[in-house]
Parts: C-alpha cells; sequence; structure tokens
C-alpha cells in the first residue's frame, strides 16, 4: 500500500512541473526582473549656459513582462529619449538619456522614477560660473584606447592646463564606469599658469563597443572617451576549436600552411561573400553552416558531431565583437 502511495505522488508530482504549477494548486507565474546598469547619475559641475548628458539601460532579465513609467519631476533635468510607459519581455532592454541643464547656481539632486518595481535613480549635479580669466586648454578632443580583454585595463594621460589669468575651476568626472579618472578626478582650483595631469582607465565590463564623455567642468571642453571590450581571443579559443573540428577537410583549420585568419575573414564585394563578415552574423556563412541554417549544403561539420553550444557561443560573440584577429 505504501508503494502505491509513493508512486501516486510521484506521478502527481509530474503532472504538476508539466502544467506549470508550483505546487498541487498554484501556477508558476512569470516574474519580471528589472536591472539598471547604473546606481547613481552624476552630472558633474557645468556652467549656466551649458548642459551634460547621461546614458544608462532598463533591461528585464525575468521571464515575464517589465512594465512601468520613466519620469522626472525636477526642472534642472529632463528626458530627452526613452521616457514615458515601457513594456519590456524578458530579455528586452531600453536606453534612457537624462539631461541636467541648470538655470542658476548651485546643486542640484533629484530622483528619476522607474516604476514601482525599480528604484529610483538619484541624480545629482551642480552649476557654477567660471571665474572670469580662466581658461582650460586641453590638446585633444577625444581620447581612443583601442581593444582591451575583459579582465584587463589601459591607462591614459592628458594635461588639463590652465592658460588664464584667474584659478581654474575643474570637475573631472567620467559618464561611465568603464572608464574610471584614477588621477585628478574630483572639484579642485588649478591656479592660473599650471597645469594637471589626468589620467584615466578603460577596463570594459562587457564585449563591444563603449564610449563615455568625460567632464572637465564649468565652461570647459569635453573629452569624448572610446574603446573597444573584447571578450574572445581567436588565437587563444577559437584557433584550436578550427584545428581540431575544421582542419581535416578546410585550410582555415590547417594553420601549418594557412593562415587561418585570412582563410575565414575575407573582403566582401559584390562578386564575393566572405566565411566570416564582422559584426555580421547573418552575412557569416561559416556561422550560418555551424549553427545548421545553412544557404546551401549542409549542417558542418560534415557528418557530426556537431560544435558544442559553448563553442558556437565563442564564434558568435567572436563576429559580434568584430571579429578581430587577435
Amino acid at each position: 500500500m505504501m508503494a502505491r502511495f509513493s508512486s501516486l505522488g510521484a506521478l502527481l508530482l509530474a503532472l504538476a512541473s508539466i502544467v506549470g504549477c508550483s505546487d498541487l494548486g498554484a501556477p508558476l507565474k512569470p516574474n519580471p526582473q528589472g536591472v539598471v546598469s547604473i546606481s547613481a547619475l552624476d552630472f558633474g559641475t557645468v556652467a549656466l549656459s551649458q548642459s551634460s548628458d547621461r546614458t544608462f539601460t532598463l533591461s528585464n532579465s525575468g521571464t515575464g513582462t517589465l512594465a512601468g513609467t520613466v519620469s522626472v519631476s525636477c526642472g534642472a533635468y529632463t528626458i530627452e529619449s526613452g521616457g514615458g510607459p515601457y513594456s519590456l519581455a524578458g530579455g528586452e532592454s531600453r536606453t534612457i538619456a537624462i539631461r541636467f541643464a541648470p538655470d542658476t547656481v548651485g546643486d542640484f539632486s533629484c530622483e528619476l522614477d522607474l516604476g514601482d518595481k525599480i528604484p529610483p535613480v538619484p541624480l545629482a549635479g551642480s552649476a557654477a560660473l567660471q571665474n572670469p580669466g580662466a581658461r582650460a586648454i586641453v590638446l585633444q578632443d577625444s581620447i581612443a584606447f583601442g581593444s582591451v580583454r575583459l579582465g584587463q585595463s589601459v591607462n591614459r594621460t592628458f594635461e588639463l592646463l590652465n592658460a588664464g589669468r584667474a584659478p581654474l575651476l575643474v570637475n573631472v568626472l567620467s559618464s561611465s564606469g568603464d572608464f574610471e579618472v584614477v588621477a585628478g578626478e574630483g572639484s579642485r582650483e588649478i591656479a592660473a599658469g599650471t597645469s594637471i595631469n589626468v589620467v584615466v582607465s578603460f577596463h570594459p565590463a562587457s564585449g563591444g563597443a563603449a564610449s563615455a564623455t568625460l567632464a572637465l567642468g564649468p565652461a570647459c571642453p569635453n573629452i569624448a572617451l572610446s574603446g573597444f571590450g573584447i571578450s574572445i581571443s581567436f588565437a587563444a579559443e577559437l584557433q584550436p576549436i578550427f584545428n581540431s573540428r575544421c582542419g581535416s577537410c578546410h585550410e582555415f583549420g590547417m594553420p601549418q600552411f594557412y593562415d587561418t585568419y585570412a582563410s575565414l575573414v575575407t573582403d566582401y564585394s559584390p562578386y564575393t561573400q566572405g566565411r566570416i563578415k564582422p559584426f555580421d552574423l547573418d552575412n557569416s556563412w561559416l556561422y550560418q553552416k555551424i549553427i545548421g541554417n545553412p544557404v546551401w549544403g549542409d549542417r558542418m561539420p560534415q557528418g557530426g558531431p556537431y560544435l558544442s553550444d559553448p563553442q558556437i557561443a565563442k564564434i558568435r560573440e567572436w563576429i559580434l565583437e568584430g571579429a578581430m584577429n587577435n
């Protein structure tokens, strides 16, 4: 009798899992999960005639629909894009741009409302008048950090000079966590005729292009920052896959005789189609072959066993990151 009840209990549990129940009576409900790419937005110090912009991403990492409204009620802050009602399915995201444009001198604190299910984002900014006679000089209006592998960082240094006759008010601040000011950050005065060195570090948190604005202070020029995060190494992670799984039939799997990268990433023209097209999965026909969606022929490797999901994911990310020879 006990064995009979045990079998019946197991059957009921199996049926519950099939129909999507958390127990014998309550069905499982989709659970949205809001994720905000920042914890707060600091706009630094701007002059009354200037403005400062910041962007961030609101994502839904859950399974249900995440709904709400993006709004702000402080006069110095406006939503430039991404405001109003939103409804994000699982995996979807929205980019939101906020502008700080003060009309009086002082400090401005506020909160950006993202809806009932997400904590508000604190906003902070200041407005100041630059000292008459101060003059900020930087020798570049942009800094490119190039490609940096995840987990590593690259530093760049520039000089911020006061070429005027009065103390220069500065407030050096980056708009993105991928770019950190490691020397020269924050508010200070630079005496007339002197300078400071500012050091910025790029340490990407994810693969792909990254950009930010480096604000220097009221009536000072901004510096555009750019870099590229690399999560996949062609030489260390992909070359072994091509060697072991493709080398018996294809030249890009035989590095002892052929340049693997040159064989894979070729120039596109109206008359030729390469095996890999950077940033473009649909027109990278090698990728389409390994996932089983070829325009012609069979899935590769021919006859199987096919590449594992982690191997395919690496090739996918490498293409989306520009298919670099790294």
